[in-house]
């Protein structure tokens, strides 16, 4: 729920008892300027404040420079008497070359004053040369107001500390499995830290969505599993965030399997949250295509200039079997398609490299082609293997293999307890269906260390505050899969767990039904180089393994039958 116009005034007004007030109001009327005013201040170089963020004096507190040498000043006071201030603003004001000044905002916290003294103020800085059209004040009551627009969402949580919530989406930064866990080198995903100190891989295709974005408000990014999509997204919105718009995230995944959101909250986060300089990212679209799809609707309608981001695995959906049009097909020629390249692989190698302080160099153009041939779209299996080889890769030996992942996931994942190792096989196989796996079919006691090791999550849902847990990508489960000696049966984990909580076989029941519909998912390595298992080792096919799963899993003790199942 959004912050109301009394809440935002009063937070605004408890900052006059605060210690360093001065400052806090500064940063807060710069913040406000550049996203109310963005033409004129697109950025802001403060000079009324020290490094440490104290207020002090510099005239003027903020300014720009725009294209053609000219300034934009920005002037904040939380004095009551603020005709004061304005009158030494003027002071200096006769001291600059005449013209030199574009425009001049005072951001004032007073009350405002009657039109015609407003108007005799505005008079005065015109006349020393600032254009009458560049000059603005804005008082209490339209500070407040304008404060309530959805693009200010970082300043009533950062700035104001309003409780304001998002929910079902996240804020960028705080979204669930988007980034790694600092000083935990064996989780494999990028860092908030090394987005924001940009040492994560731009792909080529970022450029693309961008312009997407901004030539028709949307764009849907589809692409195979662990191509780094994801990551895409995310990096996409840590620079939309940089630039001062909020972005918020969703994850489908968790709601089409949970069934723990309801619509009208995801509709009421648009319709509130929805602006110009907003973001939105939708994430697993393919999971819940007749939700990704109303919500996509709903934004067409009530999107306010805001952008709208999709992700989703590339799949074939064939003809459905009544006819009729399937869920966002009709945007399916416009989708952007992310495959991995060889500057990819070289991306993340740089960047595994530096997390690991190797002396490693960078590898010949053709080892990145043979690289390619082998992980293809896989970065999550070549994040192991580069990560295994990394001493052998300082000496200038090249070789990585499937095998290599393999051993790694072996070493340093399933190698703890067997309560452990079981609990992150049962994981395992849910996340590589990409769904969550209830409390009660795991091990608890041996769920802390993969928990404080950042690679299995934990939320908890209801009044009750049910938890549930997965891997951090799905990728991951598929490789741990692969990587046990002898090979585990998938169905069988699947199996287990559903004897231990029964709601899982109408999770996958539902899924395999969906799937049977669809027809094949194209995320196997078809025709890739790679041959026979892959780098991940796929256990079986879709088709084979959703039919003789929903055969299976309805004859699991505990398991409940249904008037459809086979």
């Amino acid at each position: 729920m959004n912050p109301s116009r009394a809440s935002i005034f009063d937070a605004i007004e408890r900052l006059r008892g605060l210690e360093g007030s001065p400052s806090m109001f500064q940063r807060l009327a710069e913040a406000y300027a550049q996203r109310m005013f963005p033409q004129r201040f697109p950025t802001l170089e403060p000079r009324g404040m020290n490094p440490q963020g104290i207020a002090v004096k510099g005239w003027p507190d903020a300014y720009a420079i725009r294209p053609d040498g000219r300034i934009e000043v920005m002037e904040a006071t939380m004095a009551q008497r603020w005709t004061r201030h304005v009158g030494e603003d003027l002071d200096h004001l006769r001291r600059v070359e005449p013209g030199r000044i574009a425009g001049i905002l005072f951001v004032i916290w007073a009350p405002a004053p009657e039109p015609e003294e407003e108007s005799r103020w505005r008079q005065k800085v015109a006349d020393l040369g600032v254009p009458a059209e560049g000059v603005t004040f804005v008082f209490q009551k339209r500070l407040a107001r304008d404060l309530c627009q959805p693009r200010f969402a970082a300043v009533w949580s950062e700035m104001l500390c309003l409780p304001c919530t998002c929910y079902p989406f996240q804020r960028i930064r705080e979204g669930e499995g988007l980034f790694g866990k600092e000083g935990r080198v064996e989780v494999f995903a990028p860092t908030l830290r090394e987005y924001e100190a940009d040492a994560v891989h731009r792909p080529a295709l970022l450029t693309a969505v961008g312009e997407c974005l901004e030539r028709q408000g949307w764009a849907w990014v589809r692409g195979r599993g662990a191509t780094g999509k994801t990551g895409l997204a995310a990096r996409l919105a840590l620079d939309h965030e940089r630039r001062g718009g909020p972005a918020y995230y969703l994850d489908l995944a968790a709601s089409d399997t949970e069934g723990r959101v309801d619509a009208t909250d995801l509709f009421e986060v648009v319709s509130t949250r929805a602006d110009a300089d907003v973001l939105f990212v939708v994430d697993n679209v393919h999971l819940a295509s007749e939700l990704a799809s109303a919500l996509y609707r709903h934004w067409c309608e009530a999107g306010q200039g805001s952008r709208w981001l999709m992700l989703g695995r590339l799949q074939e959906l064939g003809t459905h079997p009544r006819g009729v049009a399937r869920p966002l097909e009709e945007l399916q020629p416009s989708a952007l398609e992310l495959e991995n390249t060889a500057e990819d692989l070289l991306g993340v190698y740089e960047r595994l490299v530096r997390r690991h302080a190797s002396s490693a160099g960078n590898p010949p153009r053709e080892v990145l082609g043979r690289w390619k041939e082998i992980f293809a779209a896989d970065l999550i299996a070549f994040s192991a293997a580069v990560i295994r080889r990394l001493a052998d890769l300082a000496r200038g030996r090249w070789t990585l293999e499937a095998a290599d992942a393999r051993a790694y996931v072996r070493d340093e994942y399933l190698g703890g307890s067997e309560e452990e190792r079981q609990n992150l096989l049962r994981l395992a196989a849910m996340t590589s269906i990409e769904a969550t796996t209830p409390e009660e079919a795991l091990e608890v006691r041996a769920l802390e260390g993969p928990l404080q090791r950042g690679y299995v999550l934990r939320s908890e849902h209801g009044r009750e505050r049910y938890r549930r847990y997965r891997l951090v990508h799905p990728g991951l489960g598929e490789l741990f899969l692969s990587s046990t000696t002898p090979l585990v049966d998938q169905l069988h984990l699947l199996t287990v767990v559903a004897s231990r909580s029964p709601v899982v076989a109408g999770w996958i029941a539902k899924i395999a039904k969906r799937l049977e519909e669809l027809g094949r998912v194209r995320d196997a390595a078809e025709g890739s180089p790679r041959g026979g298992r892959g780098a991940r080792g796929n256990v079986c096919t879709a088709d084979s393994y959703w039919l003789e799963s929903r055969r299976q899993l309805f004859s699991a003790p505990g398991s409940p039958r249904r008037a459809d199942g086979p």
